[in-house]
């Protein structure tokens, strides 16, 4: 499969996502996961696939500051999405890097538009819900993480089951990661909190996420060359 092939299946079912009707929403969210792990699976049995050299890209971001939401969203998909994720200041600005496979790249910040909006959404929801006072909000977010990522591992761990798989370290982007950016600075997937009903509040939301089409969000950091 292409890389425009793999993109445009998975807008398509990022799309199915926003469904009014909670099980399909869930369904197509699995489903875009499902693809991408199979996607990356049937590559690993490519001859060629370990080759080193001309496969990875590099996109940047600019954004004035680093919000509260960022560490947690940019770990899931630096943790599910096939990418290293890294920061960097530029002339004064916060920069986050995506780094990996073109197809990968592309899907990872349709994924980081569309869980940032949702989880600022969610944690007002959770205030106005509970009358929580805004410092719960690194609680509830690590809640949201957590629910999140486990769903993702599950649905992984599905399809490697049921293609007798397992997903690897891509070679190509581990060459790249060792040879340019051994000195940069990674996103952090660590965090400690005191509020435990805002944590497992935010674990139960988190694993009700659908993921939806962020393609076109008018808040998407600006991208520089």
């Amino acid at each position: 499969m292409s890389h425009d092939d793999i993109v445009a299946k998975v807008k398509k079912l990022l799309a199915l996502s926003d469904s009014p009707v909670e099980a399909e929403a869930k369904a197509a969210m699995a489903k875009a996961q499902a693809l991408m792990t199979r996607h990356r699976l049937t590559m690993q049995q490519v001859e060629g696939y370990t080759d080193t050299d001309g496969s990875i890209i590099e996109r940047r971001q600019l954004q004035r500051r680093v919000y509260t939401e960022d560490k947690y969203v940019l770990a899931i998909v630096d943790t599910h999405f096939f990418v290293e994720i890294m920061h960097q200041n530029v002339d004064g600005e916060h920069c986050v890097w995506y780094v990996g496979r073109e197809s990968d790249v592309e899907v990872a910040c349709y994924i980081r538009g569309f869980l940032t909006e949702t989880f600022k959404r969610l944690f007002k929801e959770y205030r106005h819900r509970t009358g929580s006072p805004v410092t719960a909000r690194q609680a509830y977010y690590l809640g949201l993480k957590r629910g999140l990522d486990d769903k993702l591992q599950r649905e992984r761990m599905d399809v490697e089951q049921e293609m007798a798989l397992v997903v690897v370290d891509d070679p190509a982007l581990k060459a790249h990661m060792a040879e340019n950016h051994g000195d940069v600075e990674t996103v952090s997937k660590t965090v400690s909190v005191a509020d435990g009903h805002a944590l497992r509040s935010g674990e139960h939301d988190g694993a009700q996420i659908s993921i939806n089409d962020a393609v076109g969000s008018s808040n998407a950091p600006k991208e520089i060359a």
